[in-house]
């Protein structure tokens, strides 16, 4: 019985060209996640670079499109 198991072929790897795999998946949602950070990292240096009045234009805006 053994001998059957050692010998019975090994699954094919799963791709992110497969749809609905678990890599695809998580390719997904880390990149979300990576696009997100983004905006996080680049505030700081919007505030600098713009008015009050601009930046808070800007943040309604982001939070309406990112809705």
């Amino acid at each position: 019985m053994i001998k059957r198991i050692l010998k019975a072929p090994l699954p094919q790897p799963v791709t992110l060209r497969q749809r609905g795999s678990f890599a695809q998946s998580f390719a997904v949602m880390f990149s979300a996640a990576a696009i997100a950070g983004v905006g996080v990292l680049v505030s700081p240096v919007m505030l600098r670079l713009c008015a009050p009045a601009a930046y808070e234009v800007f943040a309604v805006f982001n939070a309406l499109v990112t809705t």
